[in-house]
């Protein structure tokens, strides 16, 4: 197996970089992996998959373009969490990453190379820093950096995978010229001004959950309320190794935030238990004295459905709702939730649900006038009906897809036609997020084999498979027994690659 694995996406200069560091470490006998060297009929997935275990070491290049890449972004991820060394290469971009990539990048040195330099020092640098020499300051998320990520993303119409709560405050506008606004975001924004709210947004992945959560900080911050924006997917997984450790985290971050002069240690009682502590701390060192609410916003919480104390967990957050009416300052309290897995698949007593109790919303796809607008804000690259009939067959309203749709027609003036030709390609305009869509899939050999079953037969044998498909935006459908992949992308995908 290779030393060190090289991260890049398929454009320029990042692919003509990567060869070039490919040639330099062959010429000093260093042993690496670019996928280029993916022989033909092998499963891509499964050796990027074997082989970035395997390495020493991940290279990354990291341009405007490829910070975008889901493929680059699953890279950085699992490196991050198999522990490899990470050698972060900033190809013409100095600003900010976005939020999954700076947890686990922005504490990690770094090279930045500028156009019209040679790269052979940087290769050195590089080759230095596997022998123990990797010398260069980390870069802090300045407010200035964070513009210059919006600038490369949302101000040009690319979309983000995932949205970034850093964008929408401060130096960035929240009126974002391609940011849809739908009749949930109106209602969610008045809720968070009004005290006591519990709010609760569903919706498959990339349908705008954390794009809303984000405006709903904004409008609470814009009241001059205090709020806390919690991602349960950058939540290190030693967090999770009992239900006291994910509380007592979530009570330092809560703590942080706040800048509470009570700290959890200060409040925390092994006779009481975790949940009476955390309890206590919420009411002593957040709530008590303020004459605004707060707001906070757990956001991604599917992924406690995966520990066993989810119940209590989940049941905790419900006391927290029913507290209200019996401790008024509980009424200072907002909280936002948002979440894509159907809940009631996992949590056993309904009664101690928090899913069943407040304000619910559920995001779904654009529709047809939500896409005209979008054409329009684009420049009109959709000529008349006919060309706006063929994007929808093509992606459905899929939100993050439509807005990928635009940006390709509207920047690298790609025709309708063009782009119906290469979309299910791994190298077209949806390359990068198809192949992370299929290495999402790589280690669950369950879920794959229920997706080929709804991609071959429009049916799913498996209820709890079929809520996870739907949950991940991979298919659609009111029942397991009618079913299908989500668009027409995802059909010619998958049924390629499954």
């Amino acid at each position: 197996m290779a030393d060190v694995f090289i991260s890049y996406r398929h454009v320029t200069p990042d692919q003509d970089l990567a060869a070039e560091l490919a040639r330099y470490l062959e010429d000093r006998r260093v042993s690496y992996f670019v996928d280029t060297g993916i022989h033909i009929s092998e499963d891509w997935a499964a050796v990027i998959d074997r082989e970035l275990r395997a390495c020493q070491a991940l290279v990354v290049l990291l341009s405007a373009d490829s910070i975008r890449s889901d493929a680059v972004r699953y890279e950085v991820k699992l490196a991050y969490e198999t522990k490899k060394r990470i050698f972060p290469v900033r190809v013409v971009y100095d600003g900010a990453f976005p939020l999954d990539l700076g947890y686990y990048l922005d504490r990690i040195q770094y090279k930045l190379w500028r156009a019209g330099e040679p790269f052979a020092p940087i290769c050195g640098a590089i080759v230095d820093g596997l022998r123990g020499q990797w010398a260069q300051d980390a870069l802090e998320p300045s407010p200035e950096a964070i513009r210059r990520l919006g600038e490369v993303t949302e101000l040009r119409g690319a979309p983000l995978p995932h949205a970034d709560p850093r964008l929408e405050t401060g130096a960035l506008k929240l009126d974002s010229p391609f940011y849809v606004r739908r009749p949930a975001d109106e209602a969610v924004e008045r809720l968070v001004r009004q005290a006591g709210e519990t709010i609760l947004i569903g919706g498959p992945n990339q349908a705008g959950k954390t794009s809303l959560a984000t405006r709903a900080l904004a409008a609470a911050q814009a009241n001059s309320q205090q709020t806390c924006y919690i991602d349960f997917q950058l939540i290190d997984a030693s967090r999770y190794r009992d239900s006291g450790t994910l509380l007592q985290y979530l009570a330092a971050r809560l703590a942080k935030e706040f800048n509470t002069a009570l700290k959890p240690k200060d409040l925390w009682d092994e006779m009481l238990g975790d949940a009476d502590s955390f309890t206590d701390f919420m009411e002593r060192a957040v709530l008590a004295g303020r004459d605004k609410p707060v707001l906070v916003c757990f956001d991604e919480v599917d992924n406690v459905f995966n520990y066993p104390y989810r119940d209590s967990f989940f049941g905790l957050l419900r006391a927290w709702h029913n507290r209200r009416a019996t401790h008024p300052v509980w009424n200072r309290f907002n909280l936002l939730i948002a979440h894509s897995t159907e809940p009631a698949l996992f949590i056993q007593d309904q009664s101690q649900s928090p899913f069943n109790i407040g304000s619910p919303f559920r995001l779904g796809d654009f529709d047809r006038d939500e896409i005209l607008w979008l054409n329009q804000r684009h420049g009109s690259p959709l000529q008349g009906a006919e060309d706006v009939e063929r994007i929808r067959r093509l992606v459905g309203g899929h939100p993050y897809l439509v807005r990928q749709a635009f940006f390709s027609l509207s920047t690298n003036g790609t025709s309708v036609a063009r782009l119906e030709q290469t979309a299910a390609d791994d190298t077209g305009p949806f390359g990068d997020h198809l192949r992370g869509l299929l290495w999402a899939l790589l280690g669950n050999d369950r879920l794959r084999k229920s997706l080929k079953q709804v991609v071959m037969n429009m049916m799913c044998d498996d209820e709890i498979d079929f809520q996870r498909l739907r949950a991940a935006g991979l298919i659609d459908g009111k029942s397991r027994q009618a079913t299908r992949p989500r668009c027409e992308l995802y059909a010619r995908y998958l049924i390629d690659h499954l």
